[in-house]
């Protein structure tokens, strides 16, 4: 939650959820309610945390699977490096 406070200062944060509830940490973030699972499939989300980076034109960019909270200035900076590379 942490990262990705510090991240949402350089691009929108969404959180996807198959339940609708999302953790108390990640309450800030706007939701969406993946009722079906159809997002995520499309996404081919082999599992979860999945952060996706998304273009401007609505393509993925770079995606990121699973993360360890002792990597987490590590993970921002891949981020934000990737960010900057658009």
């Amino acid at each position: 939650a942490g990262a990705l406070r510090e991240l949402s200062r350089e691009a929108a944060i969404w959180v996807f959820s198959d339940t609708g509830r999302v953790p108390p940490a990640l309450a800030q973030f706007p939701a969406y309610h993946d009722r079906n699972g159809r997002t995520m499939a499309r996404f081919f989300a082999p599992g979860t945390p999945l952060i996706l980076l998304i273009g401007a034109d609505g393509k993925v960019v770079k995606t990121w699977l699973g993360f360890s909270k002792g990597q987490s200035e590590k993970i921002v900076a891949e981020i934000r490096a990737a960010i900057q590379d658009r």
